[in-house]
């Protein structure tokens, strides 16, 4: 069975974790991008204020402060150790291990030593949390992409009393339950621009898709989304990198305080954004 292990609200949690007088559950968090300019992370309180990703910081932090929350500056050094420190500990009960991002990380439980997979999940819960002070959704199942699925929906505000931020899929009617009750922008894999052409083809839930034709799909749309249905079906399909793995790109950006007229000053910003580069590469 694949295993997906997600931080909940991961920037925001690392940095509750050097502020606990704080309640993250009850206070709006959030965590503005490397220029300071735009929220990039935020807890649940802060969502329900209706904060948007993305949103600027100049915009909000009115809203925020009147409701006793706070806005952190990014710190991403202490962010990739944290999240380093969280796939360590993943590596200790999962097999096949592999870090899909800074807070996601899937892996595989052997169901034929596992008596009771959901508590075993529940046991990585309190681990994380009590080694870690983070707290984090699973979701599990038979494909990554129905494993992704049961994450999203151990994280859903509305069932998380029920949940527990663990959520096991391993029949057709737990599987087929979400996918229901699952709009298909939603599904792992499924972009904007994608789900507004499926929704013109009457596709808009993960129960729609895992049931469209997949000769179609793949006509329609790309080869990529006929995988995500047939993972949807229960067959694996997807294969994913590490992110420990080589990279393709490395991007350092990071937005100018004011215009830039002087070459000096803008060779200097080039230099010092390719030093960090560097350093990503190597590490």
């Amino acid at each position: 069975m694949w295993v997906l292990c997600d931080i909940n609200a991961a920037y925001v949690s690392f940095c509750q974790l050097f502020n606990p007088q704080y309640d993250f559950d009850k206070t709006p968090f959030g965590v503005l991008s490397s220029n300071q300019g735009n929220v990039v992370a935020r807890n649940q309180a802060i969502k329900d204020l209706g904060i948007k990703m993305g949103e600027p910081a100049f915009k909000v932090k009115q809203l925020v402060a009147a409701h006793g929350g706070h806005l952190w500056g990014s710190n991403f050094t202490l962010f990739g150790d944290l999240s380093n420190r969280f796939h360590t500990e993943l590596e200790y009960f999962l097999f096949d291990t592999m870090r899909y991002s800074v807070d996601e990380c899937f892996g595989r439980i052997d169901i034929n030593y596992t008596k009771d997979i959901k508590e075993y999940a529940h046991i990585i819960q309190r681990t994380l949390k009590r080694n870690l002070g983070v707290g984090c959704g699973l979701g599990i199942s038979q494909t990554m992409t129905l494993a992704k699925l049961g994450s999203h929906c151990a994280k859903k505000k509305e069932w998380k009393e029920h949940t527990k931020g663990v959520v096991l899929l391993d029949s057709q009617y737990k599987i087929d339950w979400a996918l229901k009750h699952t709009p298909v922008e939603d599904i792992w894999g499924v972009g904007s621009r994608t789900t507004k052409k499926l929704n013109k083809f009457g596709i808009y839930t993960g129960y729609d898709l895992k049931n469209a034709d997949i000769s179609w799909i793949k006509k329609t749309f790309t080869v990529v989304l006929a995988r995500t249905v047939e993972e949807l079906r229960g067959k694996p399909a997807v294969e994913l990198k590490d992110i420990n793995d080589s990279r393709d790109r490395i991007c350092v950006s990071q937005s100018m305080r004011k215009p830039v007229i002087e070459l000096t000053e803008l060779s200097e910003a080039v230099t010092a954004h390719a030093t960090k580069a560097t350093f990503k590469f190597q590490g």
